[in-house]
């Protein structure tokens, strides 16, 4: 699941990339403040993403169980956010 989650972050990523190159070409600097602002938050969110992948997949190879991953994923995004 997480997999697919970061899969269509990079999907959303590219397009967010795509759509500022348009706005650069054509002297919108408005809308590129704009996507500017969308890409950062973006980028927040991939590495959060990233770092959960990470974590499963280290629980996991700990034979950690479900219970046990799901508090030590909360622990980490809680981490994370402040």
């Amino acid at each position: 699941m997480f997999q697919k989650t970061l899969e269509d972050y990079q999907q959303r990523a590219s397009t967010l990339s795509r759509l500022a190159d348009e706005a650069k070409a054509l002297n919108d600097a408005s809308t590129l403040d704009f996507l500017h602002t969308l890409e950062k938050e973006q980028q927040q969110d991939g590495v959060l993403l990233q770092t959960i992948l990470e974590e499963v997949r280290s629980a996991k190879r700990a034979g950690l169980c479900l219970a046990q991953t799901d508090q030590h994923l909360l622990n980490v995004v809680t981490y994370q956010h402040h």
